[in-house]
């Protein structure tokens, strides 16, 4: 019996159900106030701006031309290219998750955008794998011993083969030539 009542919820083009943004709860919205949130944080033009076209293509030709760059000079191989790659994007999809905490009737909305197999999307993850070991509280506790600054809001690092020279030479190696810095 609960169980239909649910897939009956859901069939429904009248409400819309989302993740809380805090808290691990679901929320039954009315679909015309969660559509008016969208409107309302997709107005904002100080964050958003309404493209005229669907700049797609011309990005997937730059990041083409970055990648054959890369793998002209042998910094990525075959696989990795082919990772990097995507030659059949999906356009990213936006939506926001509602702020019960803030607010239970006509919560706000905390936008996302989902770029799951989006032209970046591959980039994305490569470039995070690279970047992981330099937020260790090791490494942060070296960058701050190591500048002149308690709180340095830009460190520099050089890349010379495989060693990094900068505030924590010494302490950290990129185990790949696939870098690309």
């Amino acid at each position: 019996k609960e169980r239909n009542a649910l897939k009956q919820l859901m069939r429904s083009e009248d409400i819309t159900i989302k993740a809380a943004d805090k808290g691990g709860g679901l929320v039954i919205l009315n679909t015309s106030d969660y559509g008016e949130e969208n409107r309302r944080l997709l107005g904002d033009t100080n964050t958003y701006l309404q493209l005229k076209g669907d700049p797609t293509i011309q990005y997937q030709d730059e990041l083409k031309e970055i990648l054959n760059y890369g793998k002209d000079r042998g910094i990525l191989n075959e696989r990795e290219y082919k990772y990097l790659y995507v030659q059949y994007p999906r356009i990213p999809v936006f939506y926001h998750l509602p702020k019960i905490h803030k607010r239970l009737v006509k919560p706000p909305g905390r936008p996302i955008v989902s770029g799951i197999g989006s032209l970046t999307s591959n980039l994305s993850e490569y470039v995070d794998q690279y970047l992981q070991p330099l937020q260790s509280l090791h490494t942060i506790r070296t960058i701050r011993s190591n500048t002149c600054h308690d709180y340095p809001s830009v460190v520099t690092f050089t890349i010379i083969g495989n060693e990094i020279e900068g505030p924590c030479q010494g302490i950290m190696r990129i185990h790949s030539n696939t870098c690309l810095l």
